[in-house]
């Protein structure tokens, strides 16, 4: 009785093997440094508390200026001046990375927008500029928030009432970078998760009202029959 599974495999079944294993491996991407996917620098420091100028043609970005959404609120900015600012500017596209929170907040990652003017942000941020288009902004700020990614940030972790980690250590923990299509789905998903959970909120808000008022009003009816 011949054996099937000894026999030599034809060359198409290992040409379709071989294109099985590129679209999994485009799929699931391949580990990067982050040092190797964007240009890294950390924020402006002044050299005392943040001085506001009226007269100031530059935008300053603090950590109070980021909603709860994780974006930018570019609405009320702080303007400042500063001689040479230029290289400290930040672009659309750049991605941000909050890297000094309390101890027990999360570090995560916002994507600059669209901006009115030149901007800088504050040291508790790292800048990254990404080095090509091979991973979308949103993707990589998507990434730098996964829980795998979080875990391993965890072990960094230096400070003990403010949490920090230096630019050096984070840029050279590793992510995977899918292709584009990939990184566009992931983006897609996590944006419909994002807007059902705000409309869930709101639902639960609208409840809330809704049963408080129908309380009222039967609390009222009762009190004019006694």
């Amino acid at each position: 009785m011949v054996d099937h599974a000894d026999r030599p495999k034809p060359s198409w079944a290992f040409t379709i093997q071989s294109k099985r294993q590129n679209r999994q491996e485009l799929a699931c991407g391949m580990k990067k440094k982050i040092r190797n996917i964007a240009d890294l620098r950390t924020g402006y420091q002044f050299r005392g508390r943040v001085v506001p100028d009226d007269n100031g043609d530059i935008d300053f970005v603090q950590i109070k200026d980021i909603d709860d959404q994780q974006k930018i609120d570019i609405r009320d900015l702080t303007p400042v001046t500063l001689d040479k600012p230029e290289r400290h500017f930040v672009q659309k596209g750049d991605v941000l990375f909050l890297s000094r929170v309390s101890r027990g907040n999360r570090m995560y990652g916002i994507v600059v927008p669209e901006l009115c003017r030149n901007t800088m942000v504050s040291n508790y941020f790292f800048v990254l500029h990404r080095k090509n288009e091979t991973i979308l902004p949103e993707y990589l700020s998507w990434v730098l928030g996964e829980p795998s990614f979080q875990n391993r940030l965890r072990t960094l972790v230096r400070g003990t009432q403010m949490n920090l980690i230096s630019l050096k250590d984070f840029g050279e923990l590793s992510i995977n970078v899918p292709d584009l299509h990939t990184q566009q789905q992931i983006v897609r998903l996590n944006e419909l998760m994002f807007r059902e959970a705000v409309l869930m909120d709101q639902l639960k808000s609208k409840r809330a009202e809704l049963i408080e008022g129908i309380s009222r009003s039967l609390l009222s009816g009762r009190s004019k029959t006694k």
